[in-house]
C-alpha cells in the first residue's frame, strides 16, 4: 500500500482508539510501517469525556477501572514510565442525587 508521497505501509489501522493505538504500537515495535487513520478530532476513541449543560459524561472503556489490565498492556508495550494507576469509580450526580457506580465489592 502506498500513499501520495510514495511511502509504503505494512499496515493501515482504522481508528485511533485504545485498541488501534495499542495495535499500532505493537506493530511499530515489531519494525512495521503503520498508518493510523481517525475521523474524530481527538485520539483515544471512547476514552474521552464530554461536557454538556453542566454535566460530564465519561465515555471511556471500563478497562480503565481495572488498573492491572492497563499496567500489563503498558508493560508489554515497553512503556517504562512509573505510572500511578488507580481504579476509576463512576458516580451519577444529578438533580440532588449522588449515586456511586462501579465500586469494587467491598464498597457496595
Amino acid at each position: 500500500m502506498r500513499n501520495r508521497m510514495g511511502n509504503e505501509w505494512d499496515t493501515i489501522i482504522i481508528g485511533a482508539g485504545l485498541g488501534g493505538l495499542t495495535a499500532a504500537a505493537r506493530l511499530v515495535g515489531a519494525g512495521r510501517r503503520v498508518l493510523v487513520l481517525e475521523r474524530n478530532p481527538h485520539p483515544g476513541g471512547t476514552a474521552y469525556v464530554y461536557n454538556r449543560r453542566g454535566f460530564s459524561f465519561p465515555m471511556g472503556p471500563l478497562g480503565f477501572s481495572h488498573p492491572g489490565i492497563v499496567r500489563s498492556i503498558l508493560r508489554d508495550l515497553k512503556v517504562e514510565d512509573d505510572l500511578s494507576l488507580h481504579r476509576v469509580h463512576y458516580r451519577i450526580r444529578a438533580f440532588g442525587c449522588d449515586v456511586p457506580l462501579s465500586l469494587p465489592p467491598p464498597g457496595w
